[in-house]
């Protein structure tokens, strides 16, 4: 059963914090992380963390005392802090992190060994046990675990939320990326004012309703990312000033002033900071979502979650049908927010879209080209299926550097594509090396005559006709294949064997659906 103290984790958070916002936690009560790291150029610096000891005091300003019991040996600033109930999330964490748990799984000295083992290699600076709501007091393990590591060690009093931590937190990020800002203008104050206050999606709409006109914000392609104000101008060559928005990718903002007004571009200049502050925000704020929504799909593909509660999570109607759509990882953020999607999961590699028209997110798509895989269109409770057959799409459709659909899957091309080349030279090289080494010694048909099997279907009446030669001497070539070789072509599973020798080697020997079997020219008369 999830405690108080796990469910007082995941109420609404400040979405000014640049790291995290545990209200997507899971419906088994553990707060998602990042599934991986940023880049360094908008990973938030380590200075700006709060010392522990100063948290500590911030924290019981309200009332609370937190005891340490594993002091720490030097400056230990927290980056933020990270509440969970998983017995390994480092690969959640990117350092820095007060890791903050009631430790529901440590239930044996050897998981509590494990667990502050993970949270140091992970970079972790400290660790909060709440106690009272699974373990009366800190745990033996734990405590033994971080006094052998120096891992700091507090003690979370039963009735204190882990929010009040993570607020305290909040509050001296915020105040530090005010001070950063240097508000040398009204209109710099306005975007970090709407920014802490209103939520990433109003700064534009606040900052066209004060300077009035037409704001526009594009990145790499002069795709779309913000657009806010009066309408698009409709004459070209319309009047705009335009600043470059640093940053990684870097933008672009363009206002179309009102008619008649001549604004100094210094207004422009004074919101480079403060604008590309924003995008890195909503791009990291995206990024995040769609980490924490590709811990619950990981959950589910491992069998540790019901399929029913990433539809849940999704909020996808049960009676109606959807897809999952996956695509390059590496994707601008800019580019995914402008394909018609439900919700976007970080996996792995992948980027997975969840929509319910897949055909016009694959033709959207492929305008930017990018490649996809595609599951089936399924009812919602089976959104799983079509979710694994997605990311089972994407890896064939990476390596052929084309879109893979889900029925393109169950074939032999597909199911050899996924396995290691070392792994199929094996049938090469004991099936149709001998073979042509007989030939060459020889003057043999014997590969001539087991391709025309193959296109065949296995006929030897038929395969004997296109190869122009008596029944009895195909079968005689069969024979010596089988002995050269120790597979019988006569065989549907040895000739499946023979199917796969000739595809790993290029020889085209499987025929598509309904395509023509031509007639084969004789090469030589004779028994092979």
């Amino acid at each position: 059963m999830q405690s108080d103290k796990a469910r007082a984790t995941m109420g609404n958070m400040p979405d000014i914090d640049g790291d995290r916002d545990v209200s997507g936690a899971g419906d088994d009560g553990v707060a998602r992380g990042e599934a991986e790291d940023t880049d360094a150029a908008v990973r938030p610096p380590r200075h700006e963390g709060l010392d522990l000891q100063e948290l500590c005091r911030r924290v019981e300003g309200v009332g609370v005392r937190i005891e340490t019991l594993v002091p720490q040996r030097g400056p230990t600033p927290i980056r933020w802090a990270h509440p969970t109930e998983l017995p390994t999330p480092g690969r959640y964490l990117r350092g820095g992190e007060l890791v903050l748990t009631v430790g529901t799984q440590l239930d044996s000295p050897a998981a509590c060994r494990a667990f502050v083992g993970d949270l140091l290699d992970a970079g972790a600076a400290a660790l909060g046990f709440g106690v009272g709501d699974v373990h009366r007091d800190v745990p033996e393990g734990v405590l033994e675990a971080c006094v052998v590591r120096g891992l700091p060690l507090l003690s979370v009093p039963y009735g204190l939320p882990f929010q009040v931590v993570t607020e305290a937190l909040a509050e001296h990020r915020a105040g530090l990326r005010v001070a950063d800002a240097q508000r040398g203008s009204h209109l710099v104050t306005t975007v970090l004012d709407v920014m802490t206050q209103r939520g990433l999606d109003h700064v534009l709409p606040a900052l066209a309703e004060h300077l009035g006109g037409r704001l526009l914000v594009t990145g790499p392609g002069g795709v779309v990312e913000g657009a806010a104000g009066g309408p698009p101008p409709t004459t070209a060559g319309a009047r705009s000033l335009a600043v470059t928005l640093p940053g990684d990718p870097p933008g672009q903002l363009q206002w179309y002033p009102p008619e008649g007004t001549s604004p100094p571009r210094d207004q422009l200049d004074a919101l480079v900071h403060s604008l590309s502050l924003w995008r890195r925000e909503r791009s990291d704020a995206l990024q995040r979502s769609w980490s924490e929504l590709g811990t619950l799909v990981h959950l589910v593909l491992d069998g540790l979650a019901s399929p029913e509660a990433l539809r849940l999570r999704l909020g996808l109607a049960p009676a109606a049908s959807y897809a999952a759509i996956a695509l390059a990882g590496a994707t601008e953020v800019a580019v995914v927010s402008r394909l018609p999607a439900h919700a976007v999961a970080r996996c792995a590699e992948a980027l997975v879209l969840f929509t319910d028209d897949p055909e016009t997110l694959l033709g959207t798509a492929g305008g930017y080209g990018l490649t996809c895989g595609a599951g089936s269109t399924t009812a919602a409770p089976q959104i799983a299926r079509s979710l694994r057959e997605a990311l089972a799409a994407f890896e064939f459709a990476h390596r052929r550097g084309t879109t893979v659909l889900a029925r393109d899957l169950a074939t032999v091309d597909a199911l050899l594509q996924a396995l290691p080349r070392h792994r199929l030279q094996v049938f090469v090289d004991q099936l149709l090396t001998p073979l042509h080494d007989h030939d060459r010694r020889a003057g043999g048909d014997l590969v001539h005559s087991l391709q025309a099997l193959m296109a065949g279907d296995g006929s030897i009446s038929g395969t004997a006709r296109r190869l122009f030669v008596h029944p009895n001497t195909l079968r005689h070539r069969l024979r010596r294949i089988a002995e050269i070789t120790g597979r019988d072509p006569s065989l549907l599973s040895d000739r499946t064997a023979f199917l796969i020798a000739f595809t790993v080697a290029g020889h085209g020997s499987g025929r598509r659906p309904g395509e023509q079997v031509p007639a084969v020219a004789p090469r030589r008369r004779g028994p092979g």
